[in-house]
């Protein structure tokens, strides 16, 4: 088996990527090129690395929630995901459109569909989220014609 890798070999790599920041004004095309491709590689090599090391972490746990060592405490815990029931939520939905806020009943079919609207943008819209495709075709509109486009800035692809 190789040397064991120390906390100093870590530090000794920060302090290169302190360096490539102190000196990054001073890069030429070239040189900014091949070391942003260099360090998008490291980049996915400690995430890989990372997930290997959860991986350990969860071997040594051995079930407990909590490790506790001289470096620090680690806590494992179940990752979770919660999934909808949409079925649910949509017979919710079409049950509490009938009324509006104060829980009078709804005489007018526009008034029911704008409750049914209202209930499902604050379950589902954020203001920010741009129509999905199949919902603008239901319209007959495309994202162009609801939407606006706005700059946000620019992004950078490196190929090489």
């Amino acid at each position: 088996m190789s040397e064991r890798i120390t906390i100093g070999d870590i530090e000794a790599f920060l302090d290169v990527l302190a360096l490539i920041s102190e000196q990054s004004d001073d890069f030429d095309l070239a040189h900014t090129t091949a070391v942003h491709r260099a360090l998008a590689g490291a980049k996915a090599k400690i995430d890989e690395t990372m997930s290997l090391l959860d991986t350990r972490l969860r071997q040594l746990a051995d079930g407990a929630t909590t490790l506790a060592s001289t470096e620090g405490t680690v806590k494992v815990k179940p990752n979770v995901k919660y999934r909808p029931d949409h079925d649910r939520i949509r017979s919710l939905i079409v049950w509490k459109s009938l009324f509006d806020d104060d829980g009078e009943r709804l005489a007018l079919p526009e008034d029911v569909a704008e409750q049914a609207v209202k209930i499902t943008y604050a379950l589902f819209v954020a203001p920010k989220d741009t129509p999905k495709k199949d919902g603008l075709a239901l319209l007959g509109v495309t994202k162009e014609d609801v939407t606006t486009e706005e700059r946000i800035g620019t992004k950078v692809e490196v190929h090489g």
